[in-house]
């Protein structure tokens, strides 16, 4: 959900955390979630525990 916010031109984790707010339905329903709790903090604290190379080689 975080790439696709990327890919969409949010840079920031409050940007990226109203985007998802307002794309909630989209993301809820064909992932089956009952809801998305979320904030900016969560992504970033997240973001934080990846390892950015190693992300970078799965992805691709």
């Amino acid at each position: 959900m975080t790439i696709y916010s990327i890919i969409c031109g949010f840079r920031d984790f409050t940007k990226i955390n109203d985007f998802m707010k307002l794309k909630e339905e989209y993301f809820t329903e064909p992932l089956g979630l009952k809801m998305m709790t979320t904030s900016h903090d969560y992504f970033s604290n997240i973001s934080d525990r990846i390892d950015s190379k190693r992300f970078i080689e799965i992805l691709m």
